[in-house]
């Protein structure tokens, strides 16, 4: 970890203090993003639902709080939890105050926000996980908040990466030679790669973070890519991509990929995004 101001590990969970930079994490990963507000009770928000078959790997997060109110000593306790629907048709509760009929909560890990430390990313090793428990149910990676006193408005957001199961091996192209009439020898030949790979970019379009996360993929394993911000020229870079400190306002990324086979992708892939302004404080 490079510029950590403060990281505290607790069972599996490291929780690193705003400054820091993640670790990688596992190319084919998802990138999420949701917010949520209100003032009293427990709000529930999903932010991953039923991504992949039977499950759901969550291996770093970002959570950010903003409070509105006078109280000096005040907190948000997140708490991430697995959702199973085990009866009816209703989605994934999102932004409400009930779970929602017919899903059975389990919680994952807990977390308090306090108000002299905004945003925390947080990495989990193992990853939390979401699993179905039986074919075909549907499952959600969840919050619920909580604001402490419970007369402060509050906002929460939270951003971060999900993980599929790897996929299954690819099979290679056989050749079967002829020798002699009474003889067959078999020979294993890797196929010929004559085509470019496709870059993606996943991230975010809008965000408060000065340093945003972006996740770079291919469509070809084993690619490498190269990087352009802005006016800056193309760069070696890899994947989760934390870029600089950035200024607030419109940024554009472009990003090309290389496969093993040396292919290049003629066409980069473009993200725009911009970076908002902080919340205001009241």
């Amino acid at each position: 970890m490079v510029g950590v101001r403060r990281v505290a590990a607790v069972g599996g969970l490291a929780v690193v203090f705003a400054g820091a930079t993640a670790e990688a994490v596992e190319p084919g990963a998802t990138y999420w993003q949701h917010g949520v507000s209100g003032r009293t009770g427990i709000t529930y928000t999903r932010l991953a639902e039923s991504a992949y078959p039977n499950r759901i790997d969550v291996h770093e997060a970002t959570l950010y709080s903003h409070r509105a109110g006078s109280p000096v000593d005040v907190k948000t306790l997140v708490t991430l939890v697995a959702l199973h629907r085990v009866s009816g048709s209703a989605r994934c509760p999102d932004n409400t105050t009930v779970r929602g009929a017919g899903w059975n909560e389990t919680e994952l890990r807990h977390v308090a926000i306090h108000h002299d430390e905004p945003t925390l990313q947080l990495r989990f090793d193992p990853p939390l996980r979401v699993v179905a428990q039986a074919p075909g149910q549907e499952i959600c990676f969840a919050m619920h908040t909580e604001q402490w006193p419970a007369d402060t408005t509050f906002s929460v957001g939270a951003s971060g990466f999900v993980v599929p199961p790897p996929p299954p091996p690819e099979s290679s192209a056989t050749n079967t030679v002829t020798v002699t009439e009474t003889q067959t020898q078999t020979v294993t030949a890797p196929p010929v790669d004559a085509r470019a790979p496709v870059t993606g970019i996943d991230g975010p379009a809008a965000t408060r973070l000065r340093r945003p996360a972006f996740l770079l993929t291919s469509n070809e394993s084993g690619s490498t890519f190269r990087c352009k911000l802005d006016t800056a020229p193309f760069r070696d870079c890899s994947t989760p991509l934390r870029t600089p400190y950035l200024r607030i306002g419109r940024h554009t990324l472009r990003v090309q990929a290389t496969d093993a086979a040396g292919n290049v992708d003629a066409s980069p892939a473009v993200k725009s995004f911009r970076i908002l302004l902080p919340p205001r404080r009241r």
